[in-house]
């Protein structure tokens, strides 16, 4: 028999984000600072097969654990409606008990994109 799975990790989020040069209006490029907290739920699906009958079973686990982020970025200002963004943040995610033969899922994620802010 041979099992295989995967973990899912979904962090809800709220925090704020600060603008450090904020009083400068009409500027161009605009550095940020972020924090805040998460809520963390995480699932856990492992499905065992056979090679003479496949799916023999399928195990389900979920965990949730309360968790925070920090970090920094900045925006470019395309026009009054466009934005280009990044950001770097760090997100604590640490369960009580294991989630995929795991407990801590905290590591850095790096962001980009881009904002339209609808007026």
């Amino acid at each position: 028999f041979s099992a295989f799975g995967n973990a899912t990790l979904y962090p809800l989020s709220a925090g704020v984000v600060i603008f450090p040069m904020a009083k400068k209006s009409g500027q161009q490029f605009q550095p940020l600072l972020k924090a805040g907290g998460s809520l963390l739920i995480g699932t856990e699906v492992i499905e065992v097969t056979d090679d003479d009958f496949y799916g023999i079973g399928i195990d389900t686990e979920s965990r949730t654990a309360f968790g925070y982020y920090f970090g920094g970025g900045a925006n470019f200002v395309l026009s009054p409606s466009l934005t280009l963004t990044s950001s770097v943040k760090y997100q604590r995610a640490q369960f009580d008990k294991e989630l995929f033969e795991a407990r801590d899922y905290s590591g850095t994620i790096v962001l980009f994109g881009v904002a339209y802010m609808y007026r």
